[in-house]
Protein backbone atom coordinates (compact mmCIF):
# COMPACT_ATOMS: atom_id res chain seq x y z
CA UNK A 1 0.00 0.00 0.00
CA UNK A 2 1.23 3.16 -0.56
CA UNK A 3 0.50 6.87 0.75
CA UNK A 4 2.50 10.41 0.16
CA UNK A 5 3.39 11.97 3.20
CA UNK A 6 5.30 14.68 4.88
CA UNK A 7 8.81 13.32 5.66
CA UNK A 8 7.67 13.08 8.88
CA UNK A 9 8.73 10.32 11.41
CA UNK A 10 8.83 9.68 15.19
CA UNK A 11 11.13 7.31 17.27
CA UNK A 12 8.34 7.24 20.02
CA UNK A 13 4.77 6.67 19.07
CA UNK A 14 3.28 9.46 19.22
CA UNK A 15 -0.33 7.80 18.84
CA UNK A 16 -2.53 6.79 21.72
CA UNK A 17 -6.10 6.44 22.40
CA UNK A 18 -7.60 9.68 23.18
CA UNK A 19 -9.86 10.88 26.40
CA UNK A 20 -13.26 11.18 25.31
CA UNK A 21 -12.71 7.83 22.98
CA UNK A 22 -12.69 6.30 26.51
CA UNK A 23 -15.51 8.02 28.05
CA UNK A 24 -18.14 6.26 26.08
CA UNK A 25 -17.19 7.35 22.13
CA UNK A 26 -17.48 5.09 19.57
CA UNK A 27 -16.61 1.66 21.29
CA UNK A 28 -19.34 -0.02 23.03
CA UNK A 29 -18.63 -1.59 26.60
CA UNK A 30 -18.92 -5.69 25.31
CA UNK A 31 -16.57 -7.87 23.90
CA UNK A 32 -18.68 -8.44 20.90
CA UNK A 33 -21.80 -7.22 19.10
CA UNK A 34 -24.58 -8.82 20.51
CA UNK A 35 -27.19 -10.40 17.93
CA UNK A 36 -29.94 -8.50 18.27
CA UNK A 37 -27.70 -4.92 17.86
CA UNK A 38 -26.36 -6.26 14.54
CA UNK A 39 -27.04 -3.90 11.69
CA UNK A 40 -28.36 -1.17 13.48
CA UNK A 41 -27.09 2.27 14.23
CA UNK A 42 -25.96 2.89 17.96
CA UNK A 43 -26.79 6.69 19.44
CA UNK A 44 -25.35 7.85 22.33
CA UNK A 45 -24.95 10.45 24.16
CA UNK A 46 -23.48 11.63 27.98
CA UNK A 47 -21.90 14.79 29.87
CA UNK A 48 -18.76 14.72 27.47
CA UNK A 49 -20.07 14.57 24.27
CA UNK A 50 -22.33 12.52 20.94
CA UNK A 51 -22.00 9.54 19.37
CA UNK A 52 -23.38 7.73 16.74
CA UNK A 53 -22.19 4.50 15.11
CA UNK A 54 -23.50 3.39 12.07
CA UNK A 55 -22.75 0.63 9.61
CA UNK A 56 -20.66 -1.29 11.42
CA UNK A 57 -20.99 -1.54 15.52
CA UNK A 58 -17.77 -1.33 17.50
CA UNK A 59 -16.46 -2.87 20.91
CA UNK A 60 -13.80 -2.77 22.98
CA UNK A 61 -12.28 -5.99 21.14
CA UNK A 62 -11.75 -3.02 18.57
CA UNK A 63 -10.85 -0.66 21.10
CA UNK A 64 -7.61 -3.17 22.01
CA UNK A 65 -6.33 -3.43 18.61
CA UNK A 66 -6.32 -0.29 17.94
CA UNK A 67 -4.32 -0.01 21.29
CA UNK A 68 -2.31 -2.66 20.61
CA UNK A 69 -1.22 -1.14 16.88
CA UNK A 70 -0.77 2.54 18.09
CA UNK A 71 1.95 0.83 20.57
CA UNK A 72 3.71 -1.56 18.48
CA UNK A 73 3.79 0.43 15.54
CA UNK A 74 7.18 0.04 13.57
CA UNK A 75 6.52 3.28 11.10
CA UNK A 76 4.24 5.96 11.11
CA UNK A 77 3.69 8.52 8.95
CA UNK A 78 0.95 11.63 8.18
CA UNK A 79 0.13 12.88 4.86
CA UNK A 80 -0.84 16.21 4.06
CA UNK A 81 -4.63 15.54 4.28
CA UNK A 82 -4.15 14.25 7.82
CA UNK A 83 -4.55 10.72 6.71
CA UNK A 84 -1.60 8.50 9.31
CA UNK A 85 -0.21 5.31 7.71
CA UNK A 86 1.31 2.67 10.56
CA UNK A 87 3.03 -0.19 10.02
CA UNK A 88 2.91 -3.09 12.50
CA UNK A 89 3.50 -7.31 13.04
CA UNK A 90 -0.42 -8.35 12.69
CA UNK A 91 1.73 -11.44 15.02
CA UNK A 92 2.75 -8.69 17.86
CA UNK A 93 -1.10 -7.53 17.68
CA UNK A 94 -2.78 -11.29 18.38
CA UNK A 95 0.13 -11.67 20.97
CA UNK A 96 -0.20 -8.80 22.77
CA UNK A 97 -4.25 -8.99 23.06
CA UNK A 98 -3.66 -12.32 23.98
CA UNK A 99 -6.02 -13.87 21.20
CA UNK A 100 -5.98 -17.58 21.92
CA UNK A 101 -4.76 -18.07 18.21
CA UNK A 102 -1.71 -15.82 17.35
CA UNK A 103 -1.56 -17.03 13.48
CA UNK A 104 -5.39 -16.19 13.01
CA UNK A 105 -4.71 -13.03 10.67
CA UNK A 106 -7.94 -13.54 8.90
CA UNK A 107 -9.49 -13.07 12.11
CA UNK A 108 -7.43 -9.55 12.75
CA UNK A 109 -8.85 -8.72 9.12
CA UNK A 110 -11.78 -9.34 9.56
CA UNK A 111 -11.70 -6.64 12.61
CA UNK A 112 -9.33 -4.17 10.71
CA UNK A 113 -12.33 -4.11 7.86
CA UNK A 114 -14.71 -3.75 10.39
CA UNK A 115 -13.22 -0.39 11.58
CA UNK A 116 -12.85 0.49 7.93
CA UNK A 117 -16.91 -0.30 6.85
CA UNK A 118 -17.72 1.78 10.52
CA UNK A 119 -19.33 5.71 10.12
CA UNK A 120 -19.01 7.51 12.83
CA UNK A 121 -20.25 11.07 13.72
CA UNK A 122 -19.20 12.26 17.28
CA UNK A 123 -19.61 15.85 18.63
CA UNK A 124 -16.53 16.75 21.63
CA UNK A 125 -15.94 19.78 23.07
CA UNK A 126 -18.64 21.30 20.14
CA UNK A 127 -15.91 19.79 17.52
CA UNK A 128 -17.48 17.45 14.80
CA UNK A 129 -15.92 14.36 13.87
CA UNK A 130 -17.48 12.69 10.89
CA UNK A 131 -16.61 9.29 8.74
CA UNK A 132 -14.73 6.27 9.14
CA UNK A 133 -11.99 5.31 11.07
CA UNK A 134 -9.50 3.05 8.66
CA UNK A 135 -9.53 3.96 4.65
CA UNK A 136 -7.36 1.23 4.00
CA UNK A 137 -5.52 -1.85 5.16
CA UNK A 138 -3.28 -4.05 3.39
CA UNK A 139 -0.05 -6.33 3.86
CA UNK A 140 2.97 -3.13 4.12
CA UNK A 141 5.62 -3.02 1.27
CA UNK A 142 8.13 -1.84 4.06
CA UNK A 143 11.10 -4.83 3.26
CA UNK A 144 12.33 -6.59 6.25
CA UNK A 145 16.06 -4.74 6.79
CA UNK A 146 13.80 -1.76 6.90
CA UNK A 147 11.60 -3.24 9.50
CA UNK A 148 14.18 -4.08 11.26
CA UNK A 149 15.88 -0.64 11.99
CA UNK A 150 12.38 0.17 13.22
CA UNK A 151 12.35 -2.66 15.92
CA UNK A 152 10.84 -5.64 13.63
CA UNK A 153 10.70 -9.07 15.73
CA UNK A 154 11.94 -11.79 13.36
CA UNK A 155 14.12 -11.90 10.69
CA UNK A 156 11.36 -13.00 8.45
CA UNK A 157 8.08 -11.21 9.84
CA UNK A 158 5.11 -9.99 7.57
CA UNK A 159 4.14 -6.68 8.45
CA UNK A 160 0.79 -5.23 7.89
CA UNK A 161 -0.25 -1.11 6.80
CA UNK A 162 -3.26 0.55 8.28
CA UNK A 163 -4.25 3.78 6.66
CA UNK A 164 -6.27 5.90 9.22
CA UNK A 165 -8.65 8.59 7.75
CA UNK A 166 -8.17 12.03 8.00
CA UNK A 167 -11.43 12.70 10.19
CA UNK A 168 -10.08 10.16 12.74
CA UNK A 169 -6.62 11.71 13.27
CA UNK A 170 -8.82 14.78 14.35
CA UNK A 171 -8.64 13.05 17.85
CA UNK A 172 -4.99 13.78 17.68
CA UNK A 173 -5.20 16.99 16.95
CA UNK A 174 -8.33 18.46 19.51
CA UNK A 175 -8.44 16.34 21.92
CA UNK A 176 -6.38 15.14 25.03
CA UNK A 177 -3.81 12.54 24.81
CA UNK A 178 -4.31 9.61 27.15
CA UNK A 179 -0.76 7.35 27.65
CA UNK A 180 -1.69 4.37 29.29
CA UNK A 181 0.81 1.89 27.60
CA UNK A 182 2.11 0.81 30.99
CA UNK A 183 -1.39 -0.91 31.48
CA UNK A 184 -2.24 -2.41 28.50
CA UNK A 185 -1.44 -5.84 29.27
CA UNK A 186 -3.24 -5.47 32.30
CA UNK A 187 -6.31 -4.36 30.40
CA UNK A 188 -5.74 -6.79 27.65
CA UNK A 189 -6.30 -9.71 30.29
CA UNK A 190 -9.46 -8.95 31.80
CA UNK A 191 -12.10 -11.08 30.66
CA UNK A 192 -15.11 -9.03 30.00
CA UNK A 193 -15.74 -5.95 27.76
CA UNK A 194 -17.60 -3.83 29.89
CA UNK A 195 -15.02 -4.01 32.57
CA UNK A 196 -12.23 -3.32 30.16
CA UNK A 197 -14.52 -0.04 29.44
CA UNK A 198 -15.08 0.57 32.49
CA UNK A 199 -10.88 1.10 33.14
CA UNK A 200 -10.69 2.97 29.95
CA UNK A 201 -13.32 5.55 31.46
CA UNK A 202 -11.47 5.73 34.91
CA UNK A 203 -8.07 6.17 33.29
CA UNK A 204 -9.49 9.37 31.71
CA UNK A 205 -9.80 10.86 34.41
CA UNK A 206 -7.61 12.77 37.42
CA UNK A 207 -10.05 11.19 39.67
CA UNK A 208 -13.80 9.21 39.62
CA UNK A 209 -16.42 9.13 42.61
CA UNK A 210 -19.44 7.69 40.99
CA UNK A 211 -22.15 5.18 41.33
CA UNK A 212 -21.45 2.59 39.43
CA UNK A 213 -24.80 2.24 37.78
CA UNK A 214 -23.84 6.15 36.71
CA UNK A 215 -20.75 4.67 35.04
CA UNK A 216 -22.47 2.57 33.11
CA UNK A 217 -25.40 4.64 31.90
CA UNK A 218 -21.83 7.28 30.72
CA UNK A 219 -20.66 4.41 29.02
CA UNK A 220 -24.13 3.07 27.33
CA UNK A 221 -24.02 -0.39 28.64
CA UNK A 222 -27.12 0.54 30.38
CA UNK A 223 -30.52 1.94 28.01
CA UNK A 224 -32.64 4.73 29.61
CA UNK A 225 -35.82 6.32 28.81
CA UNK A 226 -35.09 9.27 26.60
CA UNK A 227 -38.41 11.05 26.87
CA UNK A 228 -38.67 11.40 30.70
CA UNK A 229 -41.70 13.57 32.51
CA UNK A 230 -39.53 15.19 34.91
CA UNK A 231 -36.05 16.74 34.14
CA UNK A 232 -33.25 14.95 35.98
CA UNK A 233 -35.58 11.61 35.89
CA UNK A 234 -33.32 8.87 34.82
CA UNK A 235 -35.13 5.39 34.28
CA UNK A 236 -33.23 2.45 33.24
CA UNK A 237 -35.16 0.59 30.47
CA UNK A 238 -32.41 -2.33 30.31
CA UNK A 239 -34.17 -5.85 31.15
CA UNK A 240 -33.13 -6.37 35.26
CA UNK A 241 -31.59 -9.76 34.57
CA UNK A 242 -29.17 -8.26 32.26
CA UNK A 243 -28.24 -5.38 34.62
CA UNK A 244 -27.62 -8.16 37.66
CA UNK A 245 -25.07 -9.80 34.76
CA UNK A 246 -23.45 -6.41 34.04
CA UNK A 247 -22.44 -5.51 37.34
CA UNK A 248 -21.98 -9.20 38.08
CA UNK A 249 -19.09 -9.24 35.21
CA UNK A 250 -17.54 -6.24 37.01
CA UNK A 251 -17.26 -7.13 40.48
CA UNK A 252 -15.97 -11.06 39.42
CA UNK A 253 -12.96 -8.29 38.19
CA UNK A 254 -12.99 -6.25 41.43
CA UNK A 255 -9.63 -7.98 42.91
CA UNK A 256 -7.62 -6.79 39.38
CA UNK A 257 -9.98 -3.78 39.14
CA UNK A 258 -7.89 -2.59 42.48
CA UNK A 259 -4.80 -4.35 42.47
CA UNK A 260 -3.58 -3.54 38.60
CA UNK A 261 -5.46 0.02 38.34
CA UNK A 262 -6.40 1.24 41.61
CA UNK A 263 -10.27 1.04 40.73
CA UNK A 264 -12.23 0.28 44.08
CA UNK A 265 -16.04 -0.93 44.54
CA UNK A 266 -17.30 0.16 47.41
CA UNK A 267 -20.22 1.74 49.16
CA UNK A 268 -21.10 5.15 48.63
CA UNK A 269 -22.68 7.70 51.31
CA UNK A 270 -25.74 7.00 50.14
CA UNK A 271 -25.97 3.61 49.89
CA UNK A 272 -25.05 2.79 46.40
CA UNK A 273 -22.61 0.67 45.26
CA UNK A 274 -19.51 3.36 44.12
CA UNK A 275 -16.77 3.31 41.54
CA UNK A 276 -13.86 5.13 43.34
CA UNK A 277 -10.50 6.03 41.55
CA UNK A 278 -7.33 8.54 42.11
CA UNK A 279 -4.72 8.92 38.66
CA UNK A 280 -2.77 6.09 38.53
CA UNK A 281 1.09 7.05 38.37
CA UNK A 282 1.32 4.92 35.10
CA UNK A 283 -0.67 7.49 33.32
CA UNK A 284 -0.08 10.45 31.16
CA UNK A 285 -2.21 13.45 29.68
CA UNK A 286 -1.11 15.25 27.12
CA UNK A 287 -2.47 18.28 25.56
CA UNK A 288 -4.23 18.49 22.00
CA UNK A 289 -2.01 19.46 18.81
CA UNK A 290 -3.69 22.16 18.33
CA UNK A 291 -6.21 24.31 20.21
CA UNK A 292 -9.89 22.42 19.97
CA UNK A 293 -11.85 24.88 17.11
CA UNK A 294 -15.46 25.69 17.72
CA UNK A 295 -17.91 23.61 16.46
CA UNK A 296 -19.40 26.64 14.81
CA UNK A 297 -15.96 27.48 12.69
CA UNK A 298 -15.80 23.68 12.41
CA UNK A 299 -18.87 23.44 10.30
CA UNK A 300 -17.82 26.98 8.24
CA UNK A 301 -14.26 25.06 7.85
CA UNK A 302 -16.19 21.88 6.29
CA UNK A 303 -18.87 24.23 3.90
CA UNK A 304 -15.50 25.97 2.44
CA UNK A 305 -13.34 23.16 1.87
CA UNK A 306 -15.70 20.07 1.12
CA UNK A 307 -13.65 17.28 -0.46
CA UNK A 308 -10.27 18.22 1.41
CA UNK A 309 -10.96 15.70 4.42
CA UNK A 310 -8.75 16.73 7.31
CA UNK A 311 -6.43 19.65 5.06
CA UNK A 312 -8.53 22.34 7.42
CA UNK A 313 -7.68 21.12 10.79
Amino acid sequence: MAIKTRSQESSENSLTMTVNQCRGGPFLPVSQVPKGFKGRTFNFSNQWGKCMVRDCLLTQTHQNILDAIFKNSKLTKVAPDGQILVVFSPYEILSDIEHKHKSNYKWLDDKLEDLRKTRVDIEVNGVPVTGGIVRKHAKSRMDNEEAQRRGGIAKNAKYWGVIFESEYSRFFLHDVKLHYQALLPEIFRLKHGVTQALVRFCLSHDRVNMAMDDVLLALGAFDYLEDEPEPGLITIVTPVRTQRQIRKNIRDEAEALKQDFGIELRKMGDGREGVFYQKHPKVRFESPEKPVLSGQFAVRSLENQAGQGAAMV
